[in-house]
């Protein structure tokens, strides 16, 4: 058995092989998953899930059309859960110790703050196809569906 090992969107990966990649098969999963991160790491500066978070008047962001995919799965998930699974959990994740530096240092007094203003998937975020579009600037974080079609 072969281990082929990287970092990538906020955690580790692992691809077990009978037999090793070849370096053209590495550097091509290298390349996707550079692609996938540059659009929807949260982790990243330079990510379209970052431009969304400092954008103060919001805008419109056009994703690759295959995220149109994802997206309608966030909306099927959004609405059978009562808006408890929303990709605009993000700040409540940096509220709870989850941010970009992994403080898991939790922040109380904020956390109660918050929630009298906390943004929803279902009313915040306006969709056509695999573009969002936004009033303020959001803290998205797509990786629970991301990274199950991202593997798939």
């Amino acid at each position: 058995m072969s281990r082929f090992e990287f970092d990538a969107i906020g955690t580790s990966w692992e691809i077990d092989t009978p037999t090793p990649l070849c370096h053209q098969t590495r550097r091509q999963i290298l390349e996707l998953v550079e692609r996938f991160d540059r659009i929807y790491s949260r982790f990243r500066d330079d990510s379209l899930i970052t431009k969304i978070a400092e954008a103060e008047h919001g805008g419109t962001f056009v994703f690759p059309a295959g995220a149109a995919q994802m997206f309608d799965l966030y909306d099927r998930l959004h609405k059978i859960t009562g808006g408890g699974l929303d990709p605009l959990v993000r700040r409540d994740l940096e509220l709870l110790g989850y941010d970009r530096r992994y403080s898991l240092v939790p922040q109380p007094a904020e956390v109660s703050t918050y929630a009298s203003k906390r943004t929803s998937w279902g009313s915040d975020v306006f969709r056509q196809g695999s573009t969002l579009i936004t009033r303020s600037p959001l803290l998205i974080d797509l990786g629970a569906v991301g990274k199950a079609i991202s593997s798939t």
